[in-house]
């Protein structure tokens, strides 16, 4: 199995090096992810406020939310998530 390791923790990857099990997610990964997509600045808050609503919604659903919808429910046009997140939504945000 391939990990992905931050802060002396390892994670279990797939091959596009999303989490196997949604719940390791913690903001060590998400930290460790973005240096990795190189996002060198890292997550200021606004890219967080996103992440957190992918989230949330996904525990409350077991489903990703579509990039309209995000953009929809936090008021976001589709260029300033681009912005916030320049390897893109899936990959980026997810």
């Amino acid at each position: 199995m391939k990990t992905f390791t931050y802060n002396n923790k390892a994670y279990p990857v797939d091959d596009n090096n999303f989490l196997i099990d949604h719940k390791d997610w913690d903001k060590d990964f998400a930290i460790g992810m973005a240096y990795e997509l190189g996002m060198l600045d890292g997550l200021s808050e606004p890219p967080w406020e996103v992440i957190y609503f992918i989230r949330t919604e996904f525990e409350k659903t077991g489903e990703r939310t579509l990039l309209y919808e995000t953009c929809r429910a936090m008021g976001l046009k589709t260029e300033t998530l681009q912005k916030l997140f320049p390897t893109g939504y899936l990959r980026g945000a997810c």
